[in-house]
């Protein structure tokens, strides 16, 4: 899985990941030799969430991946975090395979002491923020949700340009 993340992310200058592609993106960003401003993500390490897991194992569809994220919560859950971008979020959801979200991808030892940056929407991630901000990562905190990126794109562009700017 990581060889294609890797593929993918070929020649970026910035490998900005958002939620679990987090837990990727040190390995990624290392294999491609470019910057890393983490979104609102996990970060490698830790151990699964025992909840977490069967939360997700009762996501998974006979055909081996999972349903549309946003199936997995009450739709007015989701369309009130999202509002007019409902049917954005929705067209053309990509359907993931469930190891996605539990395997452990690998990291380099020294993976926190690159210099990076982490902005968190809100405080669903407080702990993956506090973690990178306690390791001398560039950090920002906006008033938003988890799908801040869609519903103000613009904000969180321009910190993204912030943060890589503070990276030079």
């Amino acid at each position: 899985m990581l060889a294609g993340f890797v593929s993918a992310a070929s020649g970026a200058d910035v490998v900005i990941p958002h939620s679990n592609a987090g837990r990727f993106a040190p390995a990624v960003a290392d294999a491609v030799g470019a910057k890393l401003v983490c979104l609102d993500s996990l970060l490698p390490g830790g151990d699964p969430d025992p909840e977490w897991t069967e939360f997700m194992r009762s996501r998974e569809l006979p055909d081996g991946l999972l349903a549309p994220w946003s199936t997995w919560w009450p739709r007015e859950d989701v369309q009130a975090s999202v509002g007019e971008y409902w049917d954005l979020l929705v067209t053309d959801e990509p359907r993931v395979p469930l190891r996605l979200l539990l395997e452990q991808p690998p990291a380099s030892q020294d993976w926190l002491a690159r210099r990076s940056g982490y902005i968190a929407f809100g405080h669903g991630y407080a702990a993956q923020a506090s973690l990178a901000e306690a390791n001398g990562w560039e950090v920002r905190r906006l008033d938003g949700e988890h799908l801040h990126l869609l519903t103000a794109p613009d904000e969180v562009a321009d910190t993204v340009l912030e943060v890589v700017e503070r990276l030079d």
